[in-house]
Formats: structure tokens, sequence, C-alpha cells
């Protein structure tokens, strides 16, 4: 697997992903803190990379973990029991 570079703000967001399964962005704005534009911009950066995949729907943007994003995260975390990579 090619080497994959994340800033702080990007591991935090797959790492909340991660645990969670699937997320909702109003959601993930909520638990983050983050403004929904810095937000986005992260979610559009992860997604860029092949890690995140996003959802629109007419209820609402859903961001989950890639296949990608799943064994990025197996790689940086393999001891976090709680990570969902099904």
């Amino acid at each position: 697997m090619k080497k994959i570079e994340l800033h702080e703000d990007q591991a935090l967001v797959m790492q909340i992903v991660s645990e969670l399964g699937e997320e909702d962005f109003e959601d993930l704005v909520e638990t983050l803190k983050f403004d929904r534009p810095t937000l986005l911009n992260i979610m559009h950066n992860l997604q860029h990379k092949h890690l995140l995949v996003i959802k629109n729907t007419s209820y609402g943007i859903y961001i989950r973990l890639s296949a990608r994003g799943k064994k990025t995260m197996q790689l940086l975390w393999p001891e976090l029991p709680y990570v969902r990579y099904s």
C-alpha cells in the first residue's frame, strides 16, 4: 500500500467515522465542533485520497470509510478493537 500522509484533523475525522461505521454530516459537525466549511474541506481531501465515501441523499450527507480507509485505519491503529472494518 502506498504511504498516505494524514493531518491531525484528517486522522480525527477518520477515527470518529471508523468508530461509528457510517456517520451523518450534521452529527459529525456536532461531534467534532468543526465549522461546516472546514469539515467539508477535510472530507473532500480524504475522499480525494480514496479514504472516505461520501453519500449525498435526500435525507442528508453520510460518510463512511472506503476499503482503502479501513486498511489505513488498521495500519495506523491496529490496537483499536472498536473500529468497524467489515
